[in-house]
């Protein structure tokens, strides 16, 4: 009897699975080689990264060390740049000496007030405390040969007013303050206290104006913040 041979077909999609299965499993491997390798550079990076961190804190503490110590050596130079200022014999330092002596005698005071009945010499001295406010202002706005840097830090070092109305408002402020901290209120009578009302009431004005939009030269922001 003659045996016929049967032919075995094979499915087309049978063998296009067995074909990606095998490209998928080649990808795979490709793929976790890929990403042991990516682990490896991570961590390399974030090793490279934690030192350069620890450098970079070194690095900013060095550089802070050294600015304070710049800093602290302008101080020191400007002090002895003042101190041989006023070493020298000039009517400038015969003038500051002679303010050094009225605010030893007066409290602390350094506007040095005059009326019509006062001394020459106290005339003289106001005159001279009301130029260097004058010679300061135009310092501040960039011309700088009506007074020299270290007679200014001269000044200040003796804490010169150098404006009698930015100190009458901080005088009124830390007042006002008293009084809130004492009634809890800011609201004033002036049987209570007429200056201190008067200050409240033109506070009250000035940010009236600044909320319209208006120039408020007295009221800076500054003012506003406290």
């Amino acid at each position: 009897m003659e045996m016929h041979h049967i032919p075995t077909h094979h499915h087309p999609e049978t063998a296009t699975l067995q074909m990606d299965y095998t490209t998928v499993k080649h990808l795979l491997s490709e793929a976790e080689m890929n990403q042991q390798q990516q682990q490896i550079n991570l961590a390399a990076t974030e090793s490279a990264l934690l030192a350069a961190q620890s450098q970079h804190a070194a690095a900013k503490l060095a550089y802070d060390e050294s600015s304070m110590k710049v800093e602290r050596l302008k101080s020191q130079f400007r002090e002895q740049i003042m101190e041989e200022g006023l070493r020298q014999s000039c009517r400038w330092n015969d003038m500051y000496f002679t303010l050094v002596a009225w605010k030893k005698e007066h409290d602390g005071d350094t506007t040095v007030p005059c009326d019509p009945k006062s001394s020459e010499e106290v005339k003289k001295l106001n005159r001279w405390v009301i130029n260097q406010r004058t010679a300061y202002k135009y310092f501040m706005n960039g011309d700088k040969k009506h007074i020299k840097e270290h007679r200014i830090d001269a000044l200040n070092k003796i804490g010169f007013i150098w404006s009698v109305t930015d100190q009458c408002w901080e005088n009124n402020f830390d007042e006002l303050r008293r009084h809130h901290a004492e009634h809890g209120s800011f609201d004033i009578t002036h049987k209570q206290n007429r200056k201190l009302a008067t200050f409240v009431s033109r506070l009250r004005t000035a940010m009236n104006h600044k909320k319209e939009g208006l120039v408020q030269q007295e009221l800076t922001q500054e003012k506003i913040d406290r």
